[in-house]
């Protein structure tokens, strides 16, 4: 049977003060069998959070599903070797996490594995960058600034393929999250 796992990361600072909430959230859309690692603090660290990346693509198998979650600042920053001119960096408690660096992880899962990212950061553009491989294997990659939009649409393309059920979004996130 396939996994569930998830990493939820919430970077809390003077201006995400909310990101724990936003974890809880996203903890609370998931189902019950669920293998969740939840960094928030002082231990959303660029160590911790690529410990736990690395472990959950260890781990993959083909059917699972992956979610990373992040709560926090993200910005763009200058880098001639992308074809827009930018390389997108989400900011750990600790120091910078490059949208390159996600995407090597990303080339680790096991084929036929399932990885959905949802992003909760400011400026951080297209942070999720799909490597050619896995870019290769999905019938399309879309983005989406409703994070309940992006969660369910990914999660019910692959309630098809699994015997997870699809979470049951609250009335008020749909109202709190534009």
């Amino acid at each position: 049977m396939p996994n569930l796992r998830a990493l939820l990361v919430g970077v809390i600072t003077a201006d995400t003060p909310g990101a724990k909430d936003s974890v809880a959230i996203v903890r609370g859309l998931l189902p019950a069998q669920a293998q969740c690692s939840i960094l928030t603090g002082l231990k959303a660290t660029c160590d911790a959070i690529f410990s736990q990346l690395r472990q959950a693509a260890a781990d993959s198998r083909a059917g699972d599903l992956f979610v990373f979650f992040f709560a926090g600042h993200g910005h763009p920053t200058t880098d001639l070797c992308e074809p827009d001119g930018y390389s997108e960096i989400l900011d750990a408690h600790d120091g910078p996490i490059l949208d390159d660096r996600l995407a090597e992880i990303w080339n680790t899962f096991e084929p036929g594995s399932n990885i959905v990212m949802i992003s909760e950061s400011c400026d951080a553009g297209s942070n999720h960058e799909v490597p050619p491989a896995i870019l290769s294997t999905v019938p399309s990659v879309e983005t989406t600034p409703r994070l309940e939009e992006k969660f369910a649409s990914k999660w019910f393309g692959h309630q098809a393929a699994t015997n997870f059920a699809p979470p049951a979004c609250p009335p008020l996130l749909e109202n709190t999250i534009s």
